[in-house]
């Protein structure tokens, strides 16, 4: 009953008397089986947004379900086939067709659906009926294989765990460089670290202080409210990760890390730390290229890779993304809308990258004016050693420092 392989083709979505159907074809280790399965309006609806039978797409339902701890809202995605093209589509889905995925998942299902397969490919018994009798038999056993397929689709969905490795089968191609992980220390990261099945996180780690939060409310941002800063930290995870994570949880305050892809596949441990130490993460693309000049689908690939990473290893997902040295155009908007994602920038760049000294680093924090800021920041050993000062004089001057959501 292990490694079975499913499928999911949709072929229809369909509304009959108030009732909502999703229909298609089950692909089971080879074997074909039509399907319907039925929705709530709200995912209905949801669905008919994202699908469009035209122009030779296929789509695909995918067997994941996911917590959206930030919206607050049930996840589930579809995929998008296009020629060679592939995209991944996420959606809402109602906390009622979540429930129903988990319900579905015993060993006496699985195996009441391996009889039926193979009752199915049993020779058919040769009774003398009549016209009459044996239509009504291909009836009922035709409504039977639908309802037995509906049921089938929901039990299968949960069986790919949420956890499960990282694979890139998005079909973009990078070249080895792209590989490698950004660093800012003389010390290169590992290239042979691969990123774990699972990942066990700390409860007990998780941050316990007051911790103020604000919403990224428009579809780009580069500020919050006056008396507030937001702290901000890119190209992670890094070898000083967990040192920044610790003086930010003795100093009772948090930052919003937005990570590069590559980064994380060479450091999943990293991200575990920063969950662990409940510290807001967001995709800051795969490989920190400038987004506006990639073809669509490689600009597709860095927001997705980094996505499906992110989603397989902490099994929740981001609203926020930053691009790469702060550019923008209409498309990359426009993909961020389509996946719910809201582009943040910053207002204030002290340029840690590039000072020698932590110092140089605080006297920026000091002669800028700190009230509304997203400062921009990097995990630089500069960086580390001014980041306890920098949070007191932030303290000092009365400011909330808050995080992004």
């Amino acid at each position: 009953m292990n490694n079975i392989g499913l499928v999911l083709e949709i072929h229809s979505l369909r509304c009959s008397d108030n009732n909502f159907f999703l229909a298609g074809n089950a692909n089971i280790n080879g074997k074909i089986a039509p399907f319907e399965v039925p929705l709530d309006k709200q995912t209905y609806l949801e669905l008919s947004e994202k699908i469009t039978f035209s122009n030779g797409s296929l789509f695909r339902l995918s067997l994941q379900s996911l917590w959206d701890p930030y919206r607050k809202q049930h996840l589930a995605k579809i995929i998008k086939l296009a020629g060679e093209q592939r995209e991944t589509i996420y959606f809402v889905c109602t906390k009622a067709f979540a429930e129903k995925l988990q319900q579905l998942q015993s060993r006496e299902f699985m195996q009441q659906l391996d009889l039926q397969r193979k009752a199915e490919t049993a020779p058919a018994a040769s009774l003398a009926v009549s016209r009459q009798k044996k239509q009504k038999l291909i009836d009922i056993r035709h409504w039977q294989k639908v309802k037995r397929a509906a049921c089938f689709v929901f039990l299968l969905l949960i069986f790919i765990r949420l956890g499960s490795a990282y694979k890139n089968n998005h079909g973009f191609e990078y070249a080895a460089v792209q590989n490698m992980p950004i660093v800012y220390e003389e010390k290169q990261a590992p290239e042979d670290i691969q990123v774990s099945e699972e990942i066990q996180l700390n409860d007990e780690a998780v941050m316990q202080q007051n911790q103020f939060s604000v919403p990224v409310e428009k579809m780009s941002q580069t500020n919050v409210a006056d008396g507030c800063v937001a702290l901000t930290f890119d190209d992670g995870p890094t070898l000083h990760t967990e040192s920044i994570v610790d003086v930010l949880l003795e100093k009772q305050v948090a930052a919003t890390f937005f990570l590069v892809g590559k980064n994380i596949k060479a450091y999943p441990e990293k991200v575990a730390y920063l969950v662990a130490a409940g510290m807001p993460i967001g995709n800051h693309s795969w490989s920190h290229r400038d987004l506006t000049q990639l073809s669509l689908s490689n600009l597709v690939a860095e927001i997705e890779q980094t996505n499906e990473l992110l989603i397989n290893l902490t099994q929740t997902t981001s609203a926020l993304f930053r691009s790469p040295y702060g550019t923008k155009n209409q498309i990359l908007l426009q993909e961020l809308e389509k996946r719910q994602m809201k582009l943040v920038l910053w207002n204030r760049d002290p340029q840690d990258w590039n000072r020698k000294s932590p110092k140089d680093i605080l006297t920026y924090f000091e002669q800028t004016e700190p009230s509304g800021g997203i400062y921009v920041l990097h995990e630089t050993k500069a960086t580390l050693e001014a980041l306890p000062q920098i949070i007191d004089f932030l303290k000092e001057k009365g400011l909330k420092i808050v995080t992004l959501h």
